[in-house]
């Protein structure tokens, strides 16, 4: 029960692992039932690994190792007492693998900043932070866990009069290979903490039970993590809860103001691919049936080349809009104004304009005078089929 609470009361907001709708989520969320089977064999591994992959092409690809090895070392290996020693020898291995790639990060090498620069320019910057960074984002994490973690770990390998879990040391080596990732830091390295706080929560349980506390130590003992855990939860499930919080006090990752255009474009579906800023194209995208300019992932030069058109709409800003990559080979377009839009061209705030996974979550600045954009696009053949304080759609006649 002590294992579970540490779980659920675990927030990893870089994993997003509290959300099981999202595919690299629902991937672990499979990893944890092969896990737990006590039938794998493999024929079902091999089986196994391929849905995994086809679910989620990296956190899919990384699971997929990891089960690999579960099966391979702990599974058939483990439960055969000659080759212990071996075993415990291949988890110093990761251990120190995994000290290496924390050496390297604190001299500052990354995997992004050297060898993915090409990416780096699509997302507009680094997505990673330096080791002081990252170490904050562990603590932020765990809390008094971290410590746990560590006494954990350090008990396994000393305490060689008790007898060793097997589930201890799988947990060891998935910590072990996802910090070693984390590390390393490719781009967005933090999505390879998800389950992190399960196996620290196996590591720790089972620390509990090998220390020698009486019944009533291990619950007081107990008592007192889950009192910080959930402190700790609260403070970094708060933070996560400012990006979604709107000045009217709702928390949504939808903005009351978008159910206007979504209603109107659910009842009227636009034959034509929407352009607007990438919050409004998330939105429409998932819940309309209208096509948009790639939504989210809308190239920071692009939306760039959004922004100026609006800030002065003349034939040359009209025109490099026109020759972003999204649009090339469209002929119908419709051009979607908003008071996100508004807000960045009024007030500079354009923090999403030059990072690819930045967006403004509130739509509540109004659109003040228009005149100007909106007879420049008559010039152009587009009229308007949908305008109130928060939206102007053009549409081509």
């Amino acid at each position: 029960m002590l294992g579970t609470f540490l779980s659920f009361f675990t927030f990893i907001n870089w994993a997003y692992d509290f959300q099981f709708f999202i595919p690299q989520t629902l991937t672990f969320f499979f990893f944890l039932n092969l896990v737990a089977s006590h039938k794998l064999t493999f024929i079902k591994v091999t089986i196994a690994s391929l849905f995994l992959f086809l679910n989620h092409f990296i956190i899919g690809t990384l699971l997929s190792i990891i089960l690999l090895i579960k099966y391979v070392l702990v599974d058939r290996i483990f439960i055969k007492e000659e080759n212990i020693k071996e075993l415990h020898f291949l988890v110093d291995i990761s251990i120190f693998i995994t000290c290496i790639s924390i050496f390297l990060n604190i001299q500052g090498f990354s995997i992004e900043r050297y060898f993915q620069q090409a990416d780096l320019s699509v997302i507009g910057g680094v997505t990673n932070p330096n080791f002081t960074g990252n170490v904050n984002i562990l603590i932020a994490i765990f809390g008094f866990n971290f410590l746990l973690v560590i006494l954990g770990g350090i008990h396994y390998f000393t305490n060689k009069s008790i007898s060793r879990s097997r589930y201890s040391l799988f947990a060891i080596i998935y910590i072990t290979i996802n910090l070693t990732l984390f590390f390393l830091g490719p781009t967005y390295s933090g999505k390879f903490l998800i389950g992190i706080g399960i196996f620290s929560a196996i590591l720790i349980v089972n620390y509990i039970k090998d220390i020698n506390i009486n019944n009533r130590g291990i619950i007081l003992f107990g008592a007192m993590i889950l009192l910080v855990n959930i402190i700790n939860y609260s403070m970094t499930f708060g933070q996560y809860l400012n990006f979604y919080s709107h000045k009217d006090g709702q928390i949504s990752a939808l903005d009351s103001k978008d159910n206007n255009i979504v209603n109107y474009l659910k009842t009227s579906p636009k034959n034509c691919l929407i352009v607007s800023d990438p919050y409004t194209q998330i939105i429409i995208a998932g819940l309309t049936n209208n096509k948009t300019a790639d939504a989210q992932y809308m190239l920071t030069e692009s939306r760039r080349k959004l922004v100026d058109f609006y800030k002065d709409p003349n034939p040359n800003s009209y025109q490099d809009l026109h020759g972003i990559k999204e649009l090339k080979g469209v002929k119908n377009i419709c051009f979607l104004y908003t008071s996100r839009i508004e807000e960045a061209v009024k007030l500079n705030n354009v923090l999403w304009v030059d990072n690819i996974y930045s967006y403004i979550v509130n739509n509540n600045y109004p659109i003040g005078n228009s005149k100007k954009l909106i007879d420049f696009m008559a010039t152009r053949g587009y009229q308007i089929t949908f305008q109130n304080e928060n939206f102007i759609l053009f549409e081509n006649n």
